[in-house]
C-alpha cells in the first residue's frame, strides 16, 4: 500500500533490531483501525505489527529472537532424571511454553511430554504410575481373573479414597466422626504388606468378600478400625441400622432404631420428619397412618 500515503516513504526501509519495514498499511482514526508495517526479520520469516511499536522498539523481531533466548537460557535437559523419566530428546516448539521432550521410562515405554511438566515434574511417567501404585487393581485382577472386579475398579477406589480420607485427612467430609474420635485403617490397608499396596491388599480382601458397587463397606464395632476383621459389604439399609448415632424408639416393649420403625410401620422418612415439625411426639408420627393423618387434618382445617 505504498505510494498515495506520504508516510510510507519515511517508514519504508527502516530497521529496528531484526526488523527491517517492507510495506506500510495506513490506519483509520474514524473506523479504530490503528497504522501498521510488514516487517521482514533477520531469520526470513514476515510479521504485521503496529507501526507505533515499531517506532518504540517494542517489538525487535518476529519472536524467534525470544525463543532463542529461551532456548539458550535453559537448562540442558538431555539425559535428565524425574522421577521415572530419563530426557532423550528435545522437540522444539513454536514457542517456549510449547516444546516438549521425548522420554524414555523406567518400564520401557518411550513417552513425549511437555518441557515444563517435565521440568516442575507434574509428569513423573509415561502413565505406568497410575497403573501401579494404589492401582494395583489390575493386578488383582489378572491374579485372580475376576469378571466383577473389572467392571467396579472405579468404584471400589473410591470407597478406598474416602475411607482413607475420613479418617487421616482433617478436612475431608465425615473426618470429625471418624478421624477426629480415633478412627483408624489397619496398617495391612493404609501402608501395603511390604510386597504391595494398601489399595491392593484391600482390593484383595474385597473380591474375596463379596464386593459389589451396591453395597457400602461397614464396620461391625462402629468404635473400631477399618480392618478385615472388622468389616464387611453391606447394603445401605443395613449401614444405616448400625451407625453409632442412630435413635432408638421402645414401643410396645420393642426397640428398634427410628428407621426400623418407619419401615415397619410403612412411613415415609419425609413424611416422619414432616410430622415432628408440626410438633408430633415421635410414636404418634410413627404409628399414625397415611390415611388417618389426612383425615385429621382435613378436620381441624373444618
Amino acid at each position: 500500500m505504498k505510494g498515495n500515503n506520504p508516510e510510507s516513504f519515511n517508514i519504508i526501509g527502516e530497521k529496528k533490531g531484526r526488523l527491517t519495514v517492507v510495506d506500510f498499511i495506513p490506519g483509520n482514526n474514524s473506523l479504530g483501525y490503528r497504522a501498521q508495517v510488514i516487517c521482514l526479520c533477520e531469520c526470513g520469516n514476515t510479521t504485521v505489527i503496529h507501526r507505533d511499536a515499531f517506532r518504540n522498539a517494542n517489538t525487535k523481531s518476529c519472536g524467534c529472537k525470544r525463543r532463542e533466548n529461551g532456548y539458550l537460557k535453559s537448562k540442558p535437559v538431555i539425559g535428565v532424571k524425574k522421577g521415572r523419566l530419563v530426557a532423550i530428546e528435545e522437540i522444539l516448539g513454536s514457542s517456549i511454553e510449547s516444546n516438549k521432550l521425548k522420554c524414555q521410562c523406567e518400564c520401557g515405554n518411550v513417552t513425549v511430554v511437555i518441557k515444563d511438566n517435565f521440568l516442575r515434574e507434574h509428569v513423573k511417567s509415561c502413565g505406568c504410575l497410575k497403573l501401579e501404585g494404589d492401582f494395583q487393581v489390575y493386578s488383582v485382577i489378572k491374579r485372580y481373573n475376576h469378571p466383577v472386579l473389572g467392571k467396579y475398579e472405579k468404584s471400589l477406589y473410591s470407597r478406598y479414597r474416602t475411607m482413607i480420607s475420613r479418617c487421616y485427612d482433617s478436612k475431608a467430609k465425615g473426618y470429625d466422626r471418624y478421624g477426629a474420635v480415633g478412627i483408624k485403617v489397619h496398617d495391612i490397608w493404609l501402608n501395603g504388606n511390604g510386597k504391595v499396596s494398601g489399595f491392593y491388599c484391600f482390593a484383595e480382601w474385597a473380591i474375596n468378600n463379596d464386593y459389589d458397587s451396591k453395597l457400602s463397606l461397614d464396620r461391625n464395632n462402629n468404635e473400631g478400625e477399618y480392618s478385615p476383621e472388622n468389616c464387611r459389604w453391606v447394603t445401605y439399609k443395613d449401614q444405616a441400622r448400625n451407625r453409632a448415632n442412630n435413635k432408638f424408639i421402645t414401643i410396645n416393649g420393642k426397640t428398634k432404631t427410628i428407621y426400623e420403625w418407619m419401615e415397619f410401620y410403612c412411613i415415609a422418612k419425609n413424611t416422619y420428619y414432616h410430622r415432628i415439625s408440626k410438633g408430633w411426639t415421635r410414636e404418634k408420627a410413627l404409628m399414625t397412618p397415611i390415611n388417618k393423618s389426612m383425615s385429621d387434618n382435613a378436620k381441624s382445617k373444618k
